[in-house]
């Protein structure tokens, strides 16, 4: 082998080494960048399904809550229906959210006398629609 083979050969041997080096310099940095997308995501994505919930509660179409609810703490609930309970601190009613959701998926299954339309089991509100409504329920 000649000497300028080798010196070819060693410059080959640093710029792949030099390509390594730069993959896993931006792999670091992006490992340390992308933990934080999630953290700022997660709240605007949880904003986002509580609203969705409320426009479920409201809509006479879908959720309807407020025909037989009261739903005080929703500035654009109209309704002043008294046939189920008052829709406010929901939380302190059901600690338990999946007691909650169960209630809405069918409210027969805890209270057979209920008049209320089993909202899951019916397939009134899919699945994400009835996980909506119980988050917006728990911050009312």
């Amino acid at each position: 082998m000649t000497w300028r083979a080798k010196i070819r050969l060693f410059a080959l041997v640093v710029c792949v080494l030099g390509l390594l080096l730069k993959i896993a310099i931006i792999q670091i940095a992006t490992a340390q960048v992308t933990p934080m997308q999630p953290a700022a995501n997660t709240a605007s994505i949880a904003q986002s399904r509580v609203a969705a919930g409320e426009a479920i509660a409201l809509d006479p179409g879908r959720g309807n809550c407020n025909a037989c609810h009261q739903l005080p703490n929703s500035a654009k609930a109209k309704g002043k229906s008294k046939i189920g309970i008052s829709l406010s601190a929901v939380r302190s009613k059901y600690p338990d959210d999946k007691k909650l959701r169960a209630l809405i998926w069918d409210a027969q299954e805890i209270n057979p006398q209920t008049i209320m339309p089993p909202y899951g089991k019916h397939r009134i509100l899919s699945e994400a629609e009835i996980d909506d409504l119980v988050l917006w329920l728990m911050t009312q």
